[in-house]
């Protein structure tokens, strides 16, 4: 078997990459004008044959996995956020133009439907196959120039490598501990997120900034005095002055300013914003950051019914960093978990939108433009 890239170089070759091209690159190389979001003209060249040696039952695979990802994204309990036309309008459409982007949206749909089949071989070796290739012609598209035309293929695909790096610990319970999570969750999102924070002018330009509004929008912390942020209990036996008391304070913050508005925008944005220090914490098994990241995955649980790739797996996480946390720190985590479970007065505005001002209680609307002519 031809050796595999590894999902743990991703965010490195990610930021090293795109970091290279954007200081050789100029201005001019990128476009000044914004694509219609349904012009679907991309500009990664396919690298697979144009007549395919297909097999019968790699054919009947394929077709019986985009099957599945089409079913799945039309369930009425399953309904994306922003508008379902983006993940069964767009996202096919540049996948069928995009080799990178339809190998790894069939390999995260192999690793979904493994949840159902879990004695289905032909579905193993399909999520690794698929992956596998995924990758590799990633890797091979940030060697060259990315733009305002190629950024929503590109985007996409490193999501879903990151979405396939922690569905993939579902299947691995010998690897897939609390020790795990910085390497499996925090740093293929920081992968995704090089890609916006490396080339800003082609993630402007690009059809994600007219569908998604607002999907760049930074974290913003609740602006509450310590003693009124909904989650000070996790900052308790702290008196400010600690070292890492500014990365404590960050996580807590920002999940108060979130607390009643669940939106799934928050959770990739901050898996992919998240401190170095933060991430050093959680690799060293901090209790108190242990606490916070359970408290993040309690938090995640209800987006699984807007995203279906993350079916159980907040449950999952919480329960790896339950087994991993002294005695001592188990009470702070539950008392998150029923805080947040227990939270019935969650945000019933519809839309895509973001909450701003003292304790977030204004509501401003953002309008996605996916339906518009150019």
């Amino acid at each position: 078997m031809a050796e595999q890239p590894s999902k743990r170089a991703i965010s490195r070759l990610s930021t090293s990459k795109v970091s290279s091209r954007s200081t050789q690159s100029s201005p001019s190389s990128t476009s000044s004008t914004s694509p219609s979001p349904l012009s679907l003209d991309p500009k990664i060249s396919p690298t697979r044959s144009q007549i395919p040696d297909w097999s019968g039952s790699e054919r009947l695979l394929e077709l019986r996995l985009f099957h599945h990802y089409t079913l799945w994204n039309s369930r009425p309990e399953y309904k994306m956020p922003v508008a379902q036309e983006l993940w069964t309008v767009m996202i096919p459409s540049l996948a069928f133009q995009n080799p990178c982007l339809m190998d790894s949206l069939l390999a995260c749909t192999a690793l979904h439907l493994r949840l159902k089949c879990p004695q289905d071989s032909a579905l193993v070796q399909a999520s690794h196959k698929y992956m596998a290739r995924a990758i590799r012609l990633y890797l091979e598209t940030l060697h060259d120039d990315i733009h305002s035309q190629n950024f929503d293929a590109l985007y996409l695909t490193a999501l879903l490598i990151a979405f396939h790096t922690f569905i993939s610990r579902r299947f691995s319970p010998e690897s897939a501990k609390a020790d795990t999570i910085p390497l499996q969750w925090f740093q293929p999102f920081q992968g995704v997120q090089a890609l916006t924070t490396t080339r800003p002018d082609a993630a402007n330009g690009s059809r994600m900034a007219q569908i998604l509004p607002g999907w760049r929008i930074p974290l913003r912390a609740c602006g509450h005095h310590r003693a009124d942020c909904t989650f000070n209990f996790l900052l308790q036996g702290l008196d400010g002055d600690e070292v890492d008391y500014p990365i404590y304070a960050f996580a807590a913050s920002n999940m108060c300013s979130v607390f009643n508005c669940r939106q799934p925008r928050f959770f990739f944005r901050f898996l992919g914003e998240a401190p170095t220090r933060l991430i050093e914490l959680l690799k060293l098994q901090d209790p108190r950051t242990l606490v916070m990241v359970g408290a993040f995955f309690a938090m995640m649980k209800p987006i699984e019914n807007q995203l279906w790739w993350l079916e159980g797996a907040s449950d999952h996480e919480i329960a790896e960093i339950q087994s991993a946390l002294p005695p001592a720190w188990l009470p702070m985590l539950e008392q998150a978990k029923a805080l947040i479970w227990g939270n019935l007065n969650l945000c019933k505005t519809p839309g895509v939108h973001i909450h701003i001002g003292l304790g977030s209680k204004e509501v401003l609307p953002l309008r996605s433009r996916f339906s518009e002519e150019p």
